[in-house]
């Protein structure tokens, strides 16, 4: 049994740059333009879709993790501050 390995963001890039070559298209002009599409093999107009889509997501995806990971360090920069606050109180 063969099991898929997800693609990271970097080599999804480098694939969508791939078809952009072999096509001497952006993927703007191969979503937007019919005449490009047309030229793209069905194989590829698929690929290229999937790219697309999946690259979409995994950048949505770092986006949240980043927010979420800048959260956690700002709570506990906050909460470290506070207790530092404390502690200058009662030293003093």
């Amino acid at each position: 049994m063969s099991y898929l390995n997800p693609l990271t963001l970097p080599e999804l890039n480098q694939r969508v740059s791939e078809l952009e070559q072999k096509y001497r298209a952006t993927t703007r002009e191969f979503v937007g333009d019919q005449e490009v599409r047309a030229r793209v093999s069905e194989d590829d107009v698929l690929m290229w879709e999937t790219y697309i889509a999946f690259r979409r997501e995994l950048s949505a995806m770092d986006e949240r993790t980043q927010r979420e990971y800048l959260e956690i360090i700002n709570h506990r920069a906050q909460k470290s501050e506070s207790s530092a606050a404390t502690v200058i109180e009662y030293a003093a």
